[in-house]
């Protein structure tokens, strides 16, 4: 949606935006690599079969404001968009490396997260002197409330399939990141005796960023 309107020597805007998704897909194949054996023979290494469900959900908006005087400007943008990542997973087949047969399981849930805001504005104070000014505010996070691993093997080779808790191939992790970004500027310009042959520029920019993030793994031992 979007309008404006006037009002004598001032404008002003209005445009928004939304918009929402939930999909779910679910895939079935196989993975599957080679190596070169006696007499460079082509040999199937790791032989898998998989089988996957993904749902995704996603949500944006975007706001945009502005205003227009007889000697200034003013705009405002702001947008949010998150998104929700869910999957399971299945993997079973032979593993050329360890020469067995496994059978891997996997969850893994991610959320992701974007709201930024940016204001800018331009002044004329004079014939011969102006300035523009931007300002920002952004916040995104990226966190996985719970991710899930865990592998089975067939040990002694007799297709009897047991836990495998070595390290790496059953885990439990939950992690979060958040980053924070804040900038400002501002720039100015004078036209020297009003004169644009002669034109003096002066200028400031500031930017902070700021992260916080934390990490947790968890391994289930078999006793």
């Amino acid at each position: 949606y979007g309008n404006r309107w006037d009002r004598g020597d001032t404008s002003y805007g209005l445009i928004t935006s939304a918009g929402y998704d939930n999909s779910w897909q679910t895939k079935r194949g196989l993975k599957q690599d080679g190596r070169l054996g006696l007499g460079q023979a082509l040999v199937l290494g790791n032989d898998f079969e998989f089988v996957s469900t993904q749902n995704d959900l996603r949500l944006h908006a975007l706001l945009g404001l502005g205003a227009e005087f007889e000697n200034a400007e003013v705009k405002l943008t702001s947008m949010y968009i998150r998104s929700s990542s869910k999957e399971a997973r299945r993997e079973n087949g032979f593993n050329a490396s360890q020469g067995a047969d496994v059978v891997r399981d996997s969850l893994e849930w991610i959320e992701r997260g974007l709201w930024t805001n940016q204001l800018e504005g331009t002044q004329e104070f004079s014939d011969s002197f102006k300035g523009a000014f931007r300002g920002s505010y952004s916040k995104a996070d990226r966190g996985s409330p719970y991710e899930r691993s865990v592998q089975y093997r067939d040990f002694n080779l007799d297709k009897v399939i047991e836990y495998d808790d070595q390290q790496g191939r059953n885990l439990t992790r939950f992690s979060d990141i958040k980053d924070t970004v804040k900038s400002a500027g501002a720039d100015f310009t004078w036209l020297v005796d009003g004169k644009s042959d002669y034109t003096l520029k002066a200028g400031y920019a500031y930017t902070d960023t700021d992260r916080d993030s934390a990490q947790r793994d968890y391994r289930l031992l078999e006793l």
